[in-house]
């Protein structure tokens, strides 16, 4: 596979622009971030128009919970860690977002696999594991993240028009 892209010329301009459109979002976060100096761990905030191309490099951040590059999905490869100290203060801090499709629960404990994986207000919780899927469990969010559901039964659903027809009888 390669990283050529090809597009209609009909909406070339238009897609061009929301590319653009999206780097600047994604930097924009990232000069946000530069309001406490310790928050860079791994990258840097991209040039404006960039030489030699569009690229943000992969970064790590710390932040407080409060900031809008903790709460917003920025879909580009940024990474927010913090640190926590009790279970109740992790699962807390978790669910304190308007988004909820998938979480990552990292632990040997098996015991606090279900215990924390349970009260994680995401629909797909992951353990010790990412984008493992079987294809006939549901794939789907809470909150703010999607509507409906797909996969196994609920795959029916989310691709049928669903129609009630009364004729009365004659």
């Amino acid at each position: 596979m390669n990283d050529d892209n090809y597009v209609q010329i009909s909406i070339y301009d238009a897609l061009l622009s929301r590319f653009l459109t999206h780097y600047r979002k994604i930097r924009s976060y990232l000069s946000l971030a530069t309001q406490d100096s310790d928050s860079f761990k791994l990258g840097s905030i991209p040039p404006e128009t960039p030489d030699g191309g569009y690229w943000i490099e992969p970064t790590i951040l710390t932040v407080p919970d409060e900031s809008p590059i903790m709460k917003d999905e920025i879909f580009g490869p940024v990474v927010t860690i913090s640190s926590f100290e009790s279970e109740e203060e992790a699962i807390a801090r978790a669910n304190d977002s308007q988004y909820g499709l998938a979480s990552i629960l990292l632990t040997r404990d098996g015991a606090r696999m279900r215990r924390v994986g349970e009260r994680l207000d995401a629909g797909m919780v992951w353990v010790n594991c990412w984008l493992v899927r079987e294809l006939g469990t549901p794939f789907g969010g809470m909150k703010a993240s999607g509507t409906g559901w797909e996969g196994g039964d609920y795959s029916r659903n989310v691709f049928t028009n669903v129609q009630t027809l009364h004729i009365p009888s004659v």
